[in-house]
């Protein structure tokens, strides 16, 4: 991606950022009839979102979660490090589950990218593949592999792309992003 193309990719989630950001609250909401929730046991319930296994391991930051080039297009096109937000109703599952989350925001303006990262194991990723399913994600190679393409937002026409590894799945707020993220460990 050249520092040409990530302005008008980015730029093209204005309209939905807007909207995204100003229902944003500092505290997760509630559950709602459309969105799973964990059960009481942490166990996933064939409605619920899968709960993580183990906390975001240290070793994995926002500073660490992209690759250096990467951080190189952020600075380069003004976004800088924000408190982390919920950018889809998935994320925000991805959140309330314990993942690292991550975004990054131009000053004076609307053009933001989302990031988060959840550690899952071969025993937690059947419920969490259920989980992107219910969301609306299809599975497929592109971008990369392993990756799992959202619903498109209608505001921007961008979908977002959750990445599967062998330890983590990672959140990404638009697919041409997805090369960005760094490899695990």
């Amino acid at each position: 991606m050249t520092r040409r193309t990530l302005p008008r990719a980015l730029t093209a989630t204005t309209g939905l950022a807007l909207l995204l950001l100003s229902g944003c609250t500092a505290t997760p909401a509630e559950p709602t009839a459309s969105e799973p929730a964990p059960s009481a046991a942490g166990e996933p319930s064939a409605e619920a979102t899968p709960a993580p296994t183990a906390p975001t391991p240290s070793t994995v930051t926002c500073e660490t979660v992209l690759t250096p080039d990467a951080y190189a297009e952020l600075e380069a096109d003004g976004l800088t490090p924000r408190d982390a937000t919920a950018h889809t109703p998935f994320m925000g599952d991805l959140l309330d589950a314990g993942a690292l989350g991550c975004r990054w925001a131009k000053d004076q303006s609307d053009i933001a990218f989302w990031v988060a990262r959840l550690p899952v194991d071969g025993e937690t990723w059947p419920a969490w593949e259920t989980a992107l399913t219910a969301a609306g994600f299809t599975q497929g190679d592109d971008p990369v592999p392993d990756a799992y393409l959202g619903p498109v937002e209608p505001g921007s026409g961008i979908a977002p792309v959750v990445v599967r590894t062998d330890d983590a799945i990672t959140y990404v707020s638009a697919p041409d992003f997805a090369v960005w993220i760094a490899p695990a460990g």
